[in-house]
């Protein structure tokens, strides 16, 4: 195996298992779950980096679409937290225009698979810029977006792993599946952090009669 393919190889599964923990993790926000969250982000920054770099050389250029919704759903989870929001937000600005360039070539390409994927992205990218122009953005709001940024991530590179190592037989469900379990999980989590801030408004109301 060339070594560029067993680094790519051993680290991604050191990253695909931090996100697993993570995802499975029952409490989040806490310290485990950020040094995890970090130790993921950095595994898959460069395990996704080099699988983009292997598909051009491999003329997979699949793989390469993927590869950059991987990365642009990284990078902005990375940013979508409350500390790191405020100061590094207005990098949503180019990992928007790579979103959408990247979503429209995907919806474009006829592939159901990426059809599918680029749909995704582009709504991601919508997303982000709509949390710009957001006047007032309350704290769960950015945890809403970091948590759907990096379960998109993970998403993106189960798909890839499930192709490359479970399935072999290219089949349109083989790579859409992630999506269908990854995503209600996801979708869930949303659903929790929005009646939480609901909540919190209102007794922030209730408290202020």
């Amino acid at each position: 195996m060339p070594p560029l393919v067993l680094i790519h190889v051993i680290i991604g599964y050191l990253g695909l298992l931090s996100g697993l923990i993570v995802m499975i993790m029952p409490k989040k926000g806490n310290i485990r779950h950020k040094k995890l969250g970090m130790f993921y982000f950095v595994c898959m920054t460069i395990s996704t980096s080099l699988a983009m770099y292997l598909s051009i050389v491999h003329d997979r250029m699949f793989f390469l679409f993927i590869g950059i919704f991987t990365l642009h759903s990284l990078f902005g989870g990375f940013i979508l937290t409350a500390k790191r929001y405020k100061k590094f937000k207005y990098l949503l600005i180019p990992l928007a225009v790579i979103g959408l360039g990247n979503g429209v070539v995907m919806v474009t390409s006829g592939s159901i698979v990426l059809i599918a994927f680029g749909s995704f992205q582009l709504l991601l990218a919508l997303l982000d810029i709509k949390m710009l122009l957001a006047k007032n953005l309350h704290p769960l709001q950015i945890v809403k977006a970091h948590a759907g940024k990096m379960a998109g991530s993970f998403t993106a590179a189960t798909t890839a792993f499930g192709v490359n190592v479970i399935f072999t037989g290219g089949e349109w469900w083989h790579w859409l599946l992630p999506t269908l379990i990854i995503t209600p999980i996801s979708t869930w989590w949303g659903i929790q952090l929005d009646k939480k801030r609901k909540a919190l408004l209102v007794k922030i109301k209730d408290d202020s009669q």
